[in-house]
């Protein structure tokens, strides 16, 4: 019995020892596997650094070349590289071109880079490099990029105003946009300044009025926010023209018969002043639109009789013949036809005189014609006293004596 204990004994700790070396020897096997791999497998070599001394050279030969070659020279640059050439390169007047060709290769390549880059700039240098960049981020993503524009203190110009007004006229404005235009206006105490129809100035505040313009565009909702527009501490005609120009272009009716609901008051007086101003030819989208101007004058001399004079001579401006025709046919008072022609006298005294003479009322008639006598006289009196004679019968005594002394 006891030899049969000793004999397992002995049995076991042999087997647990060969056991230990079955394990010393995997281990030892795994490991040198995995060394071989490791003495097989090609190693990647580390990225090769920038001659830069070298890339500055050679922009500076490619500047000296065909437009082509280089073009294809900014085709090889990686962001890294082409950041470097703007730093190195500068932005000063010598390189101004070269410049912008390296910026818009950077903008292609890394949009934030290009960003960061720009805010290093001083201002003269900044917008003429960033005014592309932004054009394009404003029709991709609006609220970051007047995020940015409002964060980096830029300054823009007007034309970039107008281009920016342009681009963002083709997209429905953003939920952002029309609360921060609506919040400016509301938050200014006075509007003193339009510019292109695009913006409206209190101050050093600027307000956009596009987006509520473009809104309305896209909705075909016009009065609603004319009406709020008349709820601003100043709404004047510099920020209520442009939404009247645009409601005119789109539906001239519409906002001939708006105007006519509203009490009598300062804000309807604005209105029809929007409505007749000879600056309507402020386009904030480049609408070409014809107008019915004699459709215009006609409502005008219906609903503000007393304001129909002080309009027409914006019409005379741009239509002069056209004027003559509508107060022709219209029906017009014979005074409006007399003070038309007193008017039309200082450019066509021989037009002036046959529309005075046509008038129905003898009494406007002979006062119309009197009145340009004056004036023509005064200018040319060498062909206006002998036309004074015959027409009026007068001698040179009474020609003195009716309309005084020559200058």
């Amino acid at each position: 019995m006891i030899r049969k204990v000793i004999s397992l004994a002995v049995g076991a700790i042999v087997g647990f020892g060969v056991f230990q070396w079955a394990a010393g020897q995997f281990q030892s096997r795994g490991s040198l596997a995995g060394d071989s791999r490791e003495m097989v497998s090609p190693k990647v070599p580390p990225p090769v650094a920038p001659d830069f001394p070298q890339l500055l050279a050679q922009w500076h030969a490619a500047q000296t070349g065909e437009l082509a070659d280089r073009i294809a020279f900014l085709e090889t640059l990686d962001s890294e590289r082409t950041l470097y050439l703007l730093k190195a390169a500068g932005l000063d007047q010598a390189n101004r071109d070269s410049g912008s060709y390296l910026f818009d290769r950077l903008s292609e390549l890394d949009h934030d880079a290009a960003l960061t880059f720009a805010e290093t700039l001083a201002p003269d240098q900044r917008e003429p490099l960033v005014t592309g960049l932004l054009l394009k981020w404003a029709s991709r993503d609006a609220d970051a990029c007047g995020d940015w524009i409002q964060s980096s203190g830029t300054i823009l110009s007007r034309s970039f105003r107008d281009a920016h007004v342009a681009v963002r006229a083709e997209h429905r404005p953003t939920a952002r946009e029309l609360s921060s235009a609506w919040r400016a206006l509301h938050g200014a105490e006075k509007i003193t300044q339009m510019l292109s129809g695009s913006y409206v100035y209190s101050g050093e505040h600027i307000a956009p009025i596009s987006p509520i313009v473009n809104e309305a565009r896209h909705t075909g909702d016009w009065p609603g926010p004319m009406q709020r527009l008349l709820t601003i501490p100043d709404p004047n005609t510099n920020v209520l023209t442009p939404l009247v120009n645009q409601w005119m272009a789109d539906d001239l009716d519409g906002i001939l018969a708006w105007t006519e609901s509203l009490p009598t008051g300062k804000a309807r007086d604005d209105i029809i002043r929007c409505l007749f101003s000879q600056h309507r030819g402020i386009e904030l989208f480049s609408v070409d639109v014809a107008f019915d101007m004699p459709r215009l004058y006609d409502w005008l001399k219906v609903n503000a009789p007393e304001a129909l004079w002080e309009h027409l001579g914006n019409w005379m401006e741009v239509d002069s013949a056209a004027v003559a025709k509508w107060l022709t046919e219209s029906d017009s008072p014979p005074a409006l036809l007399g003070r038309y022609a007193v008017k039309l006298g200082e450019e066509d005294m021989a037009a002036a005189l046959e529309i005075a003479a046509a008038i129905d009322d003898p009494m406007e008639r002979n006062l119309a014609t009197h009145r340009l006598a004056y004036h023509w006289r005064r200018i040319e009196p060498w062909l206006a006293e002998p036309w004074i004679r015959e027409h009026f019968g007068w001698s040179d005594e009474e020609i003195v004596r009716k309309l005084g002394e020559r200058f």
